[in-house]
């Protein structure tokens, strides 16, 4: 394995809130920071103005306390979402993302240190201390998962080394406390990142901050700009951070192919009859196209039996076996522990893949008395797979994630394999 991933931590006064209410003033913008995190006012009809931060203080949160002024770490990556979000607070901290590359003819190494030189820069314009890098390589590489790295060893490790302090990331999201905690999805809704903090705990949600949660993606430049930050037109990343972009453009396959190994089985159609081979389960998800040189029809992926190593293919894109109406979650994170008792189960919708997707109406079962094993129906949703999260929302907030276990077509499938 070849890369790196560490974060490096930039501590700030608190007194940095000001520069950025007075920037956000200036361009007409509501200002985030009259309200650590987030917390959002009323309208007269009792609704949330996401734009409009509440005027109320909250006990856990004193950032510009002069009798206790606490340190704010902002999560980096180097880009302009996060350089934003750096420069609005009153501390910070910053990523080295990890790199990986399957070919020698790649520089192992180079975005990363691309990231952590636009962040030296930027931290020498706003005039703050040089980051400190946080090495995580180990965590990131044995569990690739954003909220168990970004704000489950990052943020213990750095609530462990500075107790009073809160930590600041670039995510488009937000957080209420009316009078619970409640995540909510950002304003810019082709932003929103409320799914991938859906299993965060909500200990540690209580001492992050979202500064661009009201913000669309163009405000967040135009402060960059602003600011005359060197990332501010700054190529957007999308896909796997820590895989070389030169990977990812159709080599994502040869990648895995290195770090797991090859594990030939079957390939079948509906009755069992074999089409060809694969090399691998993980090649394949859910409503993927399959190639198979003896087929001229094209066939797709319904299923991928473990037990047995074979990949189940259907001829069509909208085979009935591609789409879902019954869903079963295992070890599902509320995000309010007393969430059946706050909100009840009316007016629930479902999220099972993040992007610009509504999430879709569903009713709600509990499968055991803790509400950890959860059963959802809802409408034909197609390419449901076993492993992808499942988010609920109820309007904007969100409820909480939990694994997908299992997936049916229609109750009489479902009957049929839980038999």
């Amino acid at each position: 394995m070849h890369g790196s991933v560490s974060w490096g931590v930039v501590t700030l006064h608190w007194r940095w809130t000001h520069f950025l209410s007075n920037l956000y003033s200036r361009g007409g913008l509501a200002d985030p920071w009259k309200v650590p995190g987030n917390f959002h006012s009323k309208t007269a009809d009792g609704q949330t103005d996401p734009r409009k931060p509440a005027r109320i203080a909250h006990r856990s949160f004193s950032m510009s306390s002069k009798e206790h002024p606490r340190n704010i770490y902002v999560a980096m990556s180097g880009g302009v979402d996060s350089s934003s979000n750096r420069s609005s607070l009153g501390a910070g901290l910053m990523r080295k993302q990890q790199r990986l590359s399957s070919d020698s003819r790649i520089k192992t190494n180079c975005q990363w240190r691309k990231d952590w030189n636009d962040l030296v820069q930027v931290c020498r314009q706003l005039k703050i201390g040089p980051p400190q890098l946080i090495d995580l390589s180990k965590e990131y590489w044995n569990r690739v998962w954003e909220p168990y790295i970004k704000f489950g060893v990052l943020a213990r490790r750095i609530f462990q080394d500075d107790p009073d302090s809160l930590l600041a990331t670039g995510h488009y999201a937000r957080l209420e406390y009316q009078p619970r905690l409640q995540l909510m999805s950002a304003v810019d809704k082709r932003k929103d990142q409320s799914y991938y903090l859906s299993t965060t705990s909500p200990d540690i949600l209580r001492r992050t901050i979202f500064p661009l949660g009201t913000l669309t993606k163009i405000e967040v430049r135009d402060i960059a700009q602003q600011l005359g930050l060197v990332n501010a037109r700054k190529k957007e990343s999308v896909g796997v951070c820590f895989v070389e972009p030169s990977i990812r453009k159709g080599q994502f396959n040869h990648f895995l192919a290195e770090h797991l190994h090859e594990s030939p089985g079957d390939i079948v159609n509906k009755n069992g009859i074999k089409l060809g081979t694969h090399q691998g389960l993980w090649n394949y998800t859910i409503g993927q196209r399959c190639r198979i040189p003896s087929q001229s029809t094209k066939m797709f992926v319904a299923r991928k039996d473990i037990q047995k190593n074979k990949i189940v293919v259907v001829p069509s894109h909208n085979h009935a076996d591609l789409y879902s109406t019954i869903i079963h979650c295992q070890d599902f994170h509320w995000i309010n522990p007393d969430f059946n008792s706050q909100v009840g189960r009316k007016g629930i919708a479902a999220k099972i893949r993040t992007g610009t997707i509504d999430p879709i109406p569903c009713t709600l079962e509990f499968l055991n008395p803790e509400g950890s094993d959860i059963r959802v129906e809802l409408d034909n949703e197609h390419g449901v797979a076993s492993g992808q999260i499942l988010v609920l929302h109820r309007e904007e907030e969100v409820l909480g994630g939990g694994v997908i276990r299992l997936a049916f077509r229609d109750k009489c499938h479902e009957e049929e394999s839980t038999l």
